[in-house]
């Protein structure tokens, strides 16, 4: 996440490398690559609890922290504006799913079809 002067030579990085090596099923191999491998300059990690975006998949379902609005939420008490993997266990998909449902049954904008169906 950035603004776009800053994601402008992450984006070089990660097309360059995904088509002149024929990459493109493993785009999650190659943005860990450049980010471990310092290819773009200035990449700050975030660890998973205080940022932005919860990544659910590499933590266990214990150590997911809740609301009582059934929001998944970080370190300091405050909601994810972004999940990511929050699939992988059958209770939290159960629990945001039910949550975006509420939020779709009262008209919030905020809550869109898409948002209850998890890429893949």
């Amino acid at each position: 996440m950035g603004d776009v002067a800053s994601m402008l030579p992450y984006a070089k990085a990660m097309f360059e490398l995904l088509v002149t090596n024929n990459w493109s099923f493993f785009d999650q191999g190659v943005h860990n690559y450049i980010v471990h491998k310092k290819v773009v300059p200035n990449i700050i990690l975030h660890d998973n609890y205080s940022s932005s975006v919860f990544t659910g998949g590499c933590e266990p379902l214990a150590d997911y922290r809740w609301n009582d609005h059934n929001e998944i939420i970080r370190a300091d008490g405050q909601p994810y504006p972004i999940l990511h993997q929050c699939d992988r266990y059958p209770e939290s998909k159960r629990r945001y799913t039910a949550r975006l449902a509420e939020k779709l049954a009262a008209g919030a904008p905020e809550a869109s079809a898409a948002t209850l169906s998890p890429a893949r």
